[in-house]
């Protein structure tokens, strides 16, 4: 099963982050902006544009470590996190159950 979604696109990041990495059998991979000065000033003038076009639509960058918390807290761990310019590809494994 794939989800389709850009967390970047979506204010409450847990409301989409939460049910989907609970419904992850094996693996579930993010790719997200990476939190820095760069990335911040890029979503502040797309979202200013955005504004100025007069669409609701906006652009967000969430905390890793509060996505890092709630995939964790549904069974999962951090298997790898590269970075490629402003990107960050995490990927996660799900945790065999506790015998």
């Amino acid at each position: 099963m794939f989800l389709d979604r850009a967390v970047c696109c979506y204010p409450e990041m847990p409301a989409l982050v939460k049910p989907s990495a609970e419904l992850a059998s094996c693996f579930y991979a993010l790719i997200l902006l990476v939190e820095n000065v760069v990335s911040r000033a890029f979503v502040w003038i797309a979202n200013a544009g955005l504004r100025l076009l007069r669409r609701e639509f906006r652009v967000f960058v969430h905390p890793r470590i509060e996505i890092d918390a709630i995939v964790e807290r549904a069974g999962l761990r951090r298997v790898l996190c590269e970075r490629s310019g402003i990107w960050r590809a995490i990927l996660y494994e799900r945790r065999p159950a506790a015998e």
